[in-house]
């Protein structure tokens, strides 16, 4: 299965109902820029988060909120 098939099943499988998809621990830009063309703009009340260490990635995402952890 290719990428773009992969992508247009989720927007299918997400088109409908409300979803919170979680995604943990993304490394690479690229990734996020393809995976984001996946979620449909259907103002339904539908979220999704993302964690990075990675800033670089944080700054691709619409709203980042940091969090610094204390040892």
């Amino acid at each position: 299965m290719t990428e773009r098939v992969l992508e247009i099943y989720l927007r299918d499988l997400l088109k409908e109902p409300k979803y919170l998809v979680v995604v943990d621990d993304l490394w690479h830009r690229e990734a996020w820029e393809s995976l984001k063309r996946a979620f449909p703009d259907s103002k339904n009340g539908s979220r999704s988060i993302i964690t990075t260490r990675k800033e670089d990635v944080a700054e691709q995402i619409t709203k980042v909120l940091s969090i610094d952890f204390v040892p």
